[in-house]
């Protein structure tokens, strides 16, 4: 139990840390830094930590696009998940190879 307690905890720091690299990244660039980009016709959609950017490109003369940045409990809980498996695995792994 002190495992998975020290998995989610450790998980949810290094989420919380690149949330906000992400987002500070998004405030001088205007697109995030570590994410997973899904592109389409006139529109560009990225999460990573937490975060969603959506940038809607203009495809006519005259008109003007957006970008915006909300959060996104899906892509949050996508990650923290992934992360959370992923320290549980190592710490899981130190242990036996300490034992030895």
């Amino acid at each position: 139990m002190k495992k998975v307690l020290t998995a989610g905890i450790i998980a949810l720091v290094i989420e919380l840390i690149g949330m906000a690299v992400n987002y500070f990244y998004y405030q001088s660039n205007g697109w995030l830094l570590i994410s997973h980009k899904g592109f389409g016709g006139e529109i560009t959609i990225e999460h990573g930590f937490g975060l969603r950017v959506v940038h809607i490109y203009a495809m006519a003369p005259g008109e003007s696009g957006s970008v915006t940045l909300s959060f996104s409990p899906i892509s949050f809980i996508t990650f923290f998940i992934i992360l959370f498996v992923l320290v549980w695995i190592i710490l899981f792994a130190a242990e036996k190879l300490k034992k030895k």
